[in-house]
């Protein structure tokens, strides 16, 4: 019979147990699988299962499902040439091993040869429990031999994974059935649904499909970042078993598979590979480190990357097959391991001094060795933070390994100065340069020489950073400013008290409000910040005390009374270095507690005289502080809580005096009349009236004054008439 399935005339397709003349027997499509070629022959001479034809060419049950069934007594039943079955087989040659004992004949598919193996090693294919795209074979009307393998678990066509269970039985798929779209429950298979298959596996499997059929100089779709450019040049014999050790090492990784497989009832060793080349290198390498994770968790820490990755290396490199074809595999494996934290790739393991050179854990003694430095410069570089190092564990305890990821490398020496020459490039001087190299705030670049060397262009980077402070500045101040030369001229108790101006000035709490010059030293300083500086400094190293003068500056005492507050109890002391110094924090409860008459005489440009006359008359409290200078002046001070009335009482005494005089009476009235007037318009009520006209004795009743004010005063008068005016327009 032909391939449209009209009968063969030939007169040897017989049924060999029968001998009754087998009715059709189409030939094999070229890309058919062997098995699905059966089922179809099964199909079309209307048998119930495809056993018959197995017995019918005395092949005994379950031999059919083996990669090294006897093809040519299926062709001789079937009326067909031997060699046209055998491009069909799975292995090469005819069947001669003796029973009992494996079949070494090599695998193969349509014409490509795979992998030796026994019996245990027929991974490459699925002959247990078949898969295939439902809607290709209803189109194409034959099994394509892609679903014989085991790695092709979705359709690069209708990218759709394939079906591998009846959705009406729930049962696997079995080669014994009715018919390729028929279940053995007897429900059919067309129109099955399928769940949609993710780009990369979509991609790999139409990779593995364009090799099947030596059609790889076509274009192929490539969205997923698949390495296709070195798997076109894989064998389809190096590049099966390649792909599935590695999806069966990805498919043990739950911290990888967790999520992409909740949605799947099967999750395939494709669907590993294809997460691992997805994305490449970068996809290999998440696989690599999750491996590294388990084996880390699983107590497995050697400190060698070879060690701890052994396993996954063996199934990957050692498996006696030739790695040759998947050389960017084992790169980009070794690549990782030059970067991976948790140990330490040996060099040996790399094949080029080029390929050492980008690892990122090294010794400290090759690092040493690489960048020419002595051992108390490198002491020097780890402590200040340059050179980076990590303890990682190893079989003999812990070995310190230089990270060349977050270390900054030394660079040349440059020109070097003395410190007086940097000092004076810099406006400073020599021991509060000093002072800011040792704290961190001059900057130096990593270097093999010593570390007390001062180089131009570490002097130059500092420069930089100074004189950048003044080109911020869009409007100069120059009144109320310090030149910073000027304040480096200071008398201050310490090279740590100019330093820490410094850097006050360069983190940005001591602002720079222009300059005088080209040089550091010409920057200007605000005069009133840099007191309030110097001044918090001093507390903070005198551990949060003042001075008397301090103390009387912080809370509005005379310096001379500062004494009898604190016999009275009113402040705290501590003793400094045989210093009597007050304390921050009696100061700070002084000023919320009580306040000096002083400051209500310069808020109201009055007189502390004045304000105690004026607490005496109303019966405000008064605390009496002794002058120790001139006994009979003392310091008036009051409670805080005294404040609201002394502040009620001066304002009743500011308006009696301002009644006294017509000018001083007009501004109070009219506030009094605006007052009212601005109420009348909130609460949108009118002016009252009598006879038409406004009511003057109820407004200046309602104002606090006499009503002949709003005709003896034209002011008053005049805002009367303005708001009548306005109520009109309204």
């Amino acid at each position: 019979m032909t391939a449209d399935g009209a009968i063969n005339p030939r007169n040897d397709a017989l049924d060999a147990r029968t001998g009754v003349r087998l009715a059709v027997t189409p030939a094999a499509y070229p890309t058919e699988s062997l098995l699905g070629y059966v089922l179809r022959v099964s199909e079309m001479n209307g048998y119930e299962s495809p056993q018959y034809v197995w017995t019918s060419a005395g092949i005994h049950r379950g031999v059919e499902r083996g990669a090294g069934f006897p093809v040519d007594r299926l062709a001789r039943v079937l009326g067909r040439a031997p060699s046209e079955l055998q491009r069909l087989a799975y292995r090469e040659g005819e069947a001669t091993a003796a029973a009992g004992r494996s079949d070494k004949r090599p695998f193969k598919i349509l014409n490509h040869r795979l992998h030796r193996g026994g019996v245990k090693e027929s991974a490459p294919f699925r002959f247990k429990h078949p898969a295939f795209c439902p809607q290709c074979v209803a189109k194409s009307g034959y099994i394509d031999a892609l679903w014989d393998l085991e790695i092709a678990a979705a359709c690069p066509v209708h990218r759709c994974r394939i079906l591998r269970v009846c959705p009406a039985c729930k049962v696997p798929l079995s080669w014994i059935r009715r018919g390729l779209l028929t279940c053995s429950c007897g429900k059919t298979l067309a129109g099955a649904h399928t769940q949609e298959a993710t780009p990369a596996l979509v991609e790999l499997v139409g990779l593995v499909r364009a090799q099947l059929y030596g059609a790889l100089q076509e274009e192929l779709p490539n969205t997923s970042g698949l390495p296709f450019d070195d798997l076109r040049k894989m064998s389809l014999g190096s590049l099966l078993p390649m792909l599935m050790t590695l999806g069966g090492e990805v498919l043990r990784l739950p911290e990888l598979v967790g999520d992409a497989g909740t949605a799947l009832s099967v999750l395939t060793m494709a669907d590993g590979a294809a997460l691992a080349l997805a994305d490449w290198p970068d996809g290999f390498h998440r696989v690599l480190r999750a491996f590294g994770h388990q084996r880390l968790s699983a107590g497995v820490n050697s400190g060698r990357f070879r060690k701890q990755f052994e396993s996954l290396y063996a199934a990957l490199f050692k498996s006696g097959r030739d790695v040759g074809p998947f050389e960017f595999v084992r790169t980009e494996f070794l690549r990782f391991g030059q970067q991976w934290e948790h140990a330490v790739l040996d060099k040996r393991h790399l094949r080029s001094s080029s390929e050492a050179d980008k690892r990122r854990f090294i010794t400290i003694g090759d690092f040493a060795a690489r960048h020419r430095i002595w051992k108390p410069t490198l002491a020097r570089l780890i402590a200040e933070g340059a050179v980076v190092t990590r303890d990682i564990a190893s079989a003999s305890g812990m070995t310190r390994m230089v990270d060349l990821e977050k270390t900054v490398l030394p660079q040349e020496l440059g020109e070097s100065v003395t410190v007086r020459a940097a000092a004076r490039e810099l406006d400073l001087p020599a021991r509060v340069l000093k002072t800011l190299r040792a704290s961190g705030v001059y900057r130096v670049r990593p270097r093999r020489g010593r570390g007390s060397t001062y180089y131009r262009d570490d002097i130059g980077d500092f420069k930089q950073r100074l004189i950048a402070l003044a080109a911020a500045v869009t409007e100069p101040d120059g009144e109320g400013s310090v030149a910073l030369r000027d304040v480096m001229r200071l008398k201050l108790r310490s090279p740590e008290a100019k330093a820490d101006i410094l850097a006050g000035i360069l983190d940005g709490r001591l602002p720079i409000v222009g300059t005088d010059g080209p040089g550091p030293g010409d920057l200007m300083i605000n005069r009133s910040a840099l007191g309030a500086f110097a001044t918090a400094k001093r507390r903070e190293a005198e551990a949060d005390s003042l001075s008397l003068p301090e103390c009387a500056a912080a809370t509005a005492l005379l310096p001379p009374v500062v004494p009898a507050a604190i016999r009275q109890g009113l402040l705290a002391t501590v003793s400094r270095s045989g210093r009597v110094r007050v304390t921050g924090a009696s100061a700070e409860a002084f000023n919320r507690n009580y306040v000096a008459l002083r400051k209500f005489a310069a808020r109201f440009k009055s007189s502390s005289p004045r304000l105690m006359r004026l607490c005496a008359a109303n019966r405000i409290p008064v605390i009496l502080l002794p002058n120790k200078d001139r006994v009979a002046l003392c310091q008036p001070i009051i409670h805080r809580d005294q404040e609201p009335a002394l502040l009620e009482r001066w304002q009743a005494a500011v308006e009696a005096e301002a009644l006294r005089s017509r000018a001083g009476r007009i501004e109070i009235f009219s506030g009094r009349l605006k007052h009212y007037l601005a109420e009348l318009i909130q609460s949108g009520a009118k002016l009252p009236r009598h006879g038409g006209m406004p009511d003057k004795s109820t407004i200046a009743r309602a104002c606090g004054f006499a009503r002949h004010a709003l005709t003896g005063y034209a002011e008053l008068a005049a805002l009367v008439a303005e708001h009548e005016a306005l109520e009109k327009r309204a």
